[in-house]
């Protein structure tokens, strides 16, 4: 899947005014302009790069349906970045609309101490 403005900002339903994300970056990140600047400008910076979504699991309570699983990330050099993800949707207006994104890269472990 590649990785765009498409699938980050339109294609998942991030129209949202109600939406919140908690990007790896930084602390949050609230509203679909807000989100679709944030992404435009990380695709921008990453462009050719591929996402796949790794076994995702799915939960549905009502009108809301809980998402989550792992991520990956292929940059154009070849370069991956994993992750894990929740995502929270729920149905507006008649259409479901994303209401939390929490994609996340897990702290790596401290470096050992020579001696």
């Amino acid at each position: 899947m590649i990785f765009d403005a498409n699938y980050c900002c339109c294609g998942r339903a991030w129209n949202s005014p109600d939406l919140v994300i908690y990007p790896p970056d930084s602390m949050v990140c609230q509203g679909w302009q807000a989100a679709h600047d944030m992404f435009a400008q990380l695709v921008k910076a990453n462009r050719g790069a591929t996402i796949q979504l790794d076994d995702p699991q799915y939960l549905v309570a009502g009108d809301y349906v809980i998402d989550h699983g792992l991520w990956t990330i292929t940059m154009p050099t070849g370069e991956q970045v994993h992750g894990r993800y929740t995502v929270v949707m729920a149905m507006k207006d008649g259409k479901w609309v994303f209401v939390l994104d929490h994609p996340s890269v897990p702290t790596p472990p401290p470096a050992t101490q020579p001696g």
